[in-house]
């Protein structure tokens, strides 16, 4: 997926571990914090200095020794103030950043575009926050929803700031025979790795993937909408920032000649025709196969008499999905709790029965 090159993703990633940050007056913790700060809850109000301080680090975990970090207030009714209420550059021999601000109050903290190396950004999270180029080429920061703090007086909190190079992935996707495969679904995520950001792109008519810009760190590959061909497994892998890594050719793995088959019938016992059925790894998965429970590994529909067939699956824990997603499957069927199975006990070929699920109506 190319990036306009306008449009650049400005979230700073982060880590919180605020030793005031209030519960709900509705949480049971709420009292325990009172009493260990010697409040009461007419003591949230008062005035006083709270202590914000953090580190910016790069993609792979080193503090950066430059840069200029701005909090901006939450302003009840918008999502921050206009412009920052305080700003500071990274200082002493730990690079880190120090504000005292006048608590109770809500912040939101950034690393300021400008003053990073160029090329860096913050781990992009596009339903929150965006940057973006003015025409004379300034980067502006604009509505975020990430990075809030809720600060009252004596507070100390500590940040940390993520920034990096973005780098880029490539690849080729082929079936069994080795003839490319067109109009997959790739999604790149984090994996083992602070935060939700995915970037996504389809293959091309030669099999060919490109995601460009990733922002780096330790991100999992997952393919989709192969059906009925059998998923290959997760890839996991480490990118580097500003590094081009080509990841070759990925080829669908055969199976083991497994077949797995069902029927779906609704409320009143009709066919539930052409409802999505996704069979995911269920257990923990052989040496050699990604350890990422859940993923997609084959998925088909329901004829027009309720039944599926999944084939040529591999030997190993699995949970069949009758109601994917609460996307698609929610909208047309009520969620009904996923099969659990293993084929020790069912040969080659496992006949799971008629399973009701209930269908959605106006």
């Amino acid at each position: 997926m190319q990036m306009r090159p306008w449009l650049f993703p400005l979230l700073i990633f982060l880590t919180i571990s605020c030793r005031g940050i209030i519960p709900s007056p509705t949480d049971a913790a709420y009292q325990q914090y009172l009493e260990e700060h010697g409040m009461t809850p007419e003591d949230e109000d008062v005035e006083g200095p709270a202590t914000l301080t953090g580190r910016v680090l790069d993609s792979e975990g080193q503090p950066l020794e430059h840069g200029r970090v701005l909090v901006y207030r939450h302003l009840p009714g918008t999502r921050k103030s206009e412009g920052p209420m305080a700003a500071t550059e990274l200082e002493g021999p730990d690079r880190e950043f120090r504000f005292v601000l006048n608590a109770p109050m809500s912040c939101f903290v950034y690393v300021d575009p400008d003053s990073i190396p160029p090329g860096s950004l913050s781990p992009p999270r596009r339903s929150l926050a965006e940057a973006l180029k003015d025409g004379n080429g300034t980067v502006r920061v604009v509505d975020a929803g990430g990075g809030f703090a809720s600060l009252q007086a004596g507070d100390e909190a500590h940040v940390e700031l993520v920034v990096g190079r973005p780098g880029r992935v490539v690849g080729r996707l082929v079936d069994r025979e080795g003839e490319p495969i067109a109009e997959a679904l790739v999604d790149i995520g984090a994996a083992g790795m602070r935060g939700t950001h995915h970037e996504r792109t389809t293959t091309d008519e030669q099999g060919r993937f490109r995601l460009d810009p990733v922002f780096p760190g330790h991100l999992r590959l997952i393919f989709f909408d192969l059906a009925p061909q059998r998923n290959p497994p997760p890839v996991d892998f480490r990118l580097h920032g500003g590094q081009t890594l080509d990841l070759g050719t990925i080829r669908i793995p055969r199976g083991d000649g497994k077949i797995l088959r069902g029927v779906v019938v609704n409320q009143d016992g009709q066919p539930f025709v052409d409802l999505r059925i996704e069979c995911l790894f269920g257990g923990d998965p052989p040496e050699g196969w990604s350890p990422y429970r859940g993923v997609r590994i084959a998925s088909t529909t329901t004829g027009e008499d309720g039944s599926f067939v999944l084939k040529d699956l591999p030997a190993l824990p699995m949970k069949v999905n009758l109601t994917p997603g609460w996307g698609r499957g929610s909208r047309e069927a009520t969620l009904v709790p996923a099969i659990d199975f293993d084929w020790a006990a069912g040969g080659n070929e496992v006949d799971l029965g008629v399973h009701v699920v209930e269908e959605r109506r106006p």
